[in-house]
């Protein structure tokens, strides 16, 4: 598959066929986004109490902005969740008028999963949730380019700035902006080229499903003596 047809869909389909896929597509999306959000309504909260209160609860602790800090992500992130599960049937019902909720919450959330990422070096840690969710993004999200691109792009930016600002060991730093650069460009490539694979396969089975209604209409419509 060549670079420009990775990257593109047909533009000259239908309109409605286009709307069609889109709808399937968002579909998909949604059913996806409601998983994960029912993993994090019951991790972000384990992360709450175990972690980010038990650290805000140490008596003068020099780290107590940074506890303050996970817990205002964290906690934003189990909102966010409660959001979603409370409203997927309203999102489920006018998913055509909301196409551009998944880009747009996907981005939300990975910048704020980068923020997390950026204080995490403050603490020696490698930048094993930036890696972790871009990747999960870009195969369970089926996002066309450059729609994929935009969507991964801020959080990207977030977690540059997170490691100039807060990885003080300069080999740490420049590997992670390696490997963290290799994995978003990769990201950007695979999640093109499996949106490019679901679109030509709906799009096929589109297909054959309006050549079999035909197919019927025109037998059905033939006289029986034909036959006889």
């Amino acid at each position: 598959m060549q670079i420009k047809q990775l990257l593109t869909t047909d533009k000259t389909l239908p309109e409605s066929t286009l709307s069609l896929i889109n709808h399937k597509t968002n579909q998909i999306n949604i059913k996806r986004m409601t998983y994960c959000f029912f993993v994090m309504l019951i991790v972000e909260p384990i992360i709450i109490l175990l972690f980010d209160i038990r650290g805000l609860l140490q008596p003068n602790a020099p780290e107590h902005w940074l506890y303050l800090s996970y817990f205002v992500l964290h906690l934003t992130l189990w909102l966010i969740s409660i959001g979603w599960i409370l409203m997927r049937k309203m999102i489920e019902n006018k998913g055509a008028e909301l196409n551009f909720l998944i880009p747009v919450l996907t981005a939300v959330l990975l910048m704020l999963l980068s923020l997390i990422n950026g204080l995490d070096q403050l603490k020696g840690n490698e930048i094993t949730v930036y890696i972790a969710f871009i990747l999960m993004t870009g195969v369970a999200l089926l996002m066309s380019f450059p729609t994929n691109l935009f969507v991964l792009a801020p959080s990207y930016v977030i977690f540059v700035s997170g490691l100039l600002i807060f990885q003080a060991d300069p080999d740490a730093k420049l590997r992670s902006l390696t490997n963290g650069t290799i994995f978003f460009l990769a990201v950007v490539i695979i999640s093109s080229y499996l949106y490019r694979y679901y679109f030509d396969s709906t799009l096929h089975t589109l297909e054959l499903k309006e050549v079999n209604d035909k197919h019927s209409i025109f037998f059905l419509h033939i006289p029986r003596a034909f036959f006889s």
